[in-house]
């Protein structure tokens, strides 16, 4: 359940997989996974999890959480993965095809082809184009297009949006 540990300690919706000694992506792992788990009777008893009741949710919001119990995953979902070069039309494309809220940014060729370099949200890149929209607006006016305020940034992996 590390990979859930995460994802609430960082208060994100997902984390990437990466093969044993290398930065090799392998797969996703998502909240929609823990929620298949929770809701299949075959995983929950195959990981001998028990059936929870709202009451147990209740009380486990009201304590810290400071789980210690490793359950071996039993759901892994191939990645969704672009490259540096790949096109903002691309990655929007890919979010709707793919229908996930992540795709991870891989290297593109040569020896380290493949290794995870970041990863582009649905949030960033619906941000990032509305920014762009803006900027182009503020442009044809003649404005300056430092007066307004980029809020998102998509980082340094050099994915051009």
């Amino acid at each position: 359940m590390e990979p859930f540990r995460l994802m609430l300690q960082h208060d994100i919706g997902g984390v990437p997989v990466v093969a044993p000694g290398t930065n090799r992506i392998t797969a996703n792992i998502s909240a929609r996974d823990i929620l298949q788990l929770l809701t299949s009777p075959h995983l929950a008893e195959q990981h001998h999890l028990k059936p929870l009741t709202v009451a147990d949710l209740l009380y486990d919001a009201q304590r810290p959480h400071h789980g210690t119990a490793d359950v071996i995953w039993p759901i892994m979902v191939p990645p969704v993965t672009c490259h540096p070069s790949t096109s903002l039309r691309e990655v929007l494309h890919a979010f709707r095809v793919a229908r996930v809220h992540r795709i991870y940014v891989t290297q593109e060729g040569g020896e380290k082809s493949g290794d995870l370099l970041g990863v582009v949200t649905l949030k960033d890149a619906i941000g990032r184009f509305l920014v762009r929209q803006e900027e182009e607006k503020r442009e044809r006016r003649g404005e300056d297009k430092e007066a307004f305020p980029t809020t998102t940034e998509v980082g340094s992996d050099g994915l051009s949006l």
